[in-house]
């Protein structure tokens, strides 16, 4: 299947060819940038390298990450390479225009052939994921923005409300309506979280990442954290009853997760939480769950179980499950504050100089 796939787009690229860098003419190069989305850009390595088998040049020089020389239509020499500042096609010719149109031609011809790439690269995407070779994106310290823009704006129309005013009616409406967003926000950061200390934890779970991800929240928590310590033990219970009273409501529609009663001692009805036929009675109190939040991150830094990998993550580093980088993250676990402090800032360091093409 992925040779029958490979075939039809090298069809494209018949007028494509290649031949030893050393015979390219030394003319006048002509400079286009590429337009467009920069990841799809990024699988232009991948067309000439896996479809056509090409020479490439990576790393050639500082600024550059890779370059490919190639020939077009058997008379134009040609170049395309991912520079600090973008993609570049390169066309030897004295004529400037003429330059510019065979380099617009190419352009059109690899985005088609990027974009019918898709289902090719799909398949190497699911082989890498019944391997367990990914790396997961780390989305914390967006996902922590969110829930804490909502959690502030909730505060802010708290502090409006108590004053009393005209439209008091409405500002309630608005802050259920930022509350409901700050619970989503954060159990949407809670479970990236799951999934990037996963990295750090050496169980059998981790070798089968496609399955963890499809856990629903409350087994990827039993999961990463151990429910014999009391106070993991004491944020699950607290989360499983924001999540069936507050979060799950909100996040599937207020379908049959919550249902009243009437309540004769009150004289009033009260809301109850429905989950997997247990019930959960949560007072709406926002301030009470906002503080579960907070003390479940204070605890992640705070414990030793788990207090260097969350550093890592706070880093904003992502997390490989690809085998070599899984002994890392077994490393980092063992690291004194200052080796894991020396750690991230090399990481962060090297990344730096692969985003700034320092090499």
């Amino acid at each position: 299947m992925i040779n029958s796939k490979k075939d039809k787009i090298k069809e494209k690229l018949s007028n494509f060819s290649q031949k030893p860098i050393a015979n390219y003419p030394h003319k006048t190069e002509h400079k286009h940038g590429l337009s467009g989305d920069y990841d799809m850009w990024r699988l232009a390595r991948f067309i000439f390298d896996d479809i056509l088998s090409y020479e490439i040049a990576d790393q050639p020089m500082e600024k550059v990450n890779w370059s490919i020389f190639f020939v077009y239509k058997e008379s134009y020499h040609c170049r395309i390479a991912h520079m600090k500042f973008g993609f570049r096609i390169f066309v030897n010719h004295t004529d400037s225009d003429t330059a510019t149109n065979i380099a617009k031609e190419i352009e059109e011809i690899l985005s088609s052939v990027i974009l019918d790439s898709r289902s090719l690269i799909e398949d190497y995407a699911s082989t890498a994921l019944k391997s367990g070779e990914i790396i997961v994106n780390n989305a914390y310290n967006e996902l922590l923005g969110s829930y804490s823009f909502f959690k502030e704006s909730v505060a802010e129309k708290s502090r409006i409300i108590e004053t009393k005013p005209d439209n008091f009616f409405e500002l309630y409406r608005d802050r259920s309506y930022l509350e409901a967003a700050a619970n989503i926000a954060f159990f949407s950061l809670f479970e990236n979280l799951c999934v990037l200390l996963l990295g750090f934890k050496d169980i059998p779970e981790r070798n089968d990442i496609a399955s963890f991800t499809r856990l629903i929240w409350r087994d990827k928590y039993k999961k990463v954290f151990d429910l014999n310590v009391t106070d993991f033990k004491g944020i699950y219970d607290h989360l499983i009853s924001i999540s069936k009273y507050k979060r799950n409501p909100s996040a599937h529609g207020f379908t049959d997760t919550v249902f009243n009663f009437y309540l004769k001692g009150a004289r009033h009805k009260v809301n109850i939480g429905l989950s997997d036929n247990e019930l959960a009675l949560q007072y709406n109190n926002q301030e009470n769950n906002f503080e579960v939040y907070e003390n479940f991150l204070a605890l992640l830094r705070s414990h030793d179980s788990v207090k260097n990998a969350f550093a890592y993550i706070e880093a904003g580093l992502n997390v490989s499950f690809i085998p070599s980088a899984l002994k890392e993250h077994d490393e980092v676990n063992n690291m004194s504050d200052k080796e894991l402090e020396e750690y991230i800032h090399f990481l962060l360091s090297r990344y730096d100089d692969m985003a700034n093409m320092d090499w």
